[in-house]
C-alpha cells in the first residue's frame, strides 16, 4: 500500500520546501512531509548562531528570534507556545543542549535507526547524525521544520546524512500508522514533557514506536511552573505503562530549575525505578 502525507499549506511559504504529491490522512489528522533541500533557494541568507557542546565541539543554528511573531504572530519575549498551535519550536531550549552534552560523553549512538520527537532546532537529532544515526524528525508545526530545521541540517553539513530521513509536522496522535516506519532504535526529546495532559499519549508513542530493546533519553527541567508538567512528574506517570524510567543525568547550576535526562525502555519481565541524582 502506497503511503502518502497530506499538505495543509501548500500555497505558504512555510513550506515552499515541501513535496505536495504525498496525501494520508490517520483518521481526522493530518501528517504533512517534508524532504530537506539540497541547497536554499537563490537569494536566501540567514543569520546563525553557535552553539558550543562540552567546550569542545560547535553546532550551528539559525538566529530565529524573530520567527515566532513572523508565523504566529506572538510577541516571543511574551509568550513560549500556544497550546495546540504553536509549541515551542522556534526557541532552542536548554535541555536540548542538556541532551546532546550527555549524549557526546556517552556511549549512546550506537544505534541503527532514532528519531527526534518535538524536535524543533532538531540540534539533538542532528548530533546523532553526525555519528551516523539514521534520523527521523517530528515536530506539531511544519514552519518549525522549514525554517529551523532544515537551515540547521545544511549549516551542520548533515545535508547528505538526512538525505533518507523522513520529516513529520503534526500532533502525536499522527504517528500511530503501520506504514509509516520500522519500529526506531532510539527515540530523543527535549523540553517536551511539560504538559501532564500530554503523558497518556507520549507513553503511547513510546510504546508503539520503540523496538525491543530500544531506548528513548528526554531531557527537561524537574518542574515547569505553571504548567504542571516535569521530568519527575513524567516518571512517576511512567510507573503504570509497560515502561521503565531512571534518571540518569541530574543538572544543578544554579541559574535555573533543575533539569534531568530521563532513560526510558520498554519494560520487559519486570519494572524496577530507580532516580539517582548525579
Amino acid at each position: 500500500m502506497a503511503f502518502r502525507f497530506n499538505f495543509a499549506e501548500k500555497t505558504s511559504s512555510s513550506s515552499s520546501f515541501c513535496n505536495s504529491t504525498f496525501e494520508q490522512q490517520h483518521n481526522s489528522t493530518s501528517l504533512e512531509y517534508c524532504t530537506v533541500p539540497s541547497n536554499f533557494p537563490t537569494g536566501v541568507s540567514y543569520e546563525t548562531e553557535k552553539v558550543i557542546i562540552n567546550n569542545r565541539r560547535t553546532l550551528w543554528k539559525r538566529k530565529s528570534v524573530e520567527l515566532t511573531s513572523k508565523y504566529f504572530r506572538v510577541d516571543q519575549h511574551c509568550q513560549d507556545i500556544i497550546s495546540g498551535v504553536y509549541e515551542g519550536g522556534f526557541k532552542l531550549w536548554e535541555g536540548a543542549i542538556d541532551l546532546i552534552e550527555y549524549l557526546d560523553s556517552n556511549d549512546c549512538l550506537d544505534v541503527e535507526q532514532g528519531l527526534e520527537l518535538g524536535c524543533g532546532h532538531g540540534l539533538p537529532g542532528i548530533f546523532a547524525l553526525q555519528e551516523g544515526v539514521k534520523m527521523d524528525f517530528q515536530d506539531f508545526n511544519m514552519p518549525v521544520i522549514t525554517q529551523v530545521l532544515f537551515p540547521n541540517i545544511i549549516f551542520n553539513d548533515c545535508t547528505l546524512k538526512a538525505a533518507n530521513s523522513l520529516f513529520l509536522a503534526g500532533d502525536w496522535s499522527c504517528l500511530f500508522h503501520c506504514q509509516l516506519k520500522e519500529k526506531y532504535d532510539l527515540i530523543l526529546a527535549s523540553e517536551i514533557v511539560y504538559r501532564v495532559e500530554l503523558f497518556p499519549l507520549l507513553c503511547n508513542c513510546l510504546e508503539y514506536l520503540l523496538k525491543d530493546g530500544g531506548v528513548a533519553y528526554f531531557s527537561g527541567k524537574c518542574f515547569y511552573f505553571g504548567v504542571g508538567g516535569g521530568t519527575e512528574a513524567f516518571h512517576s506517570f511512567i510507573d503504570s505503562r509497560k515502561l521503565s524510567c531512571v534518571c540518569v543525568h541530574r543538572i544543578q547550576d544554579g541559574k535555573s530549575n533543575v533539569r534531568e535526562i530521563l532513560q526510558v525502555k520498554k519494560a520487559t519481565v519486570s519494572k524496577k525505578y530507580l532516580h539517582t541524582e548525579m
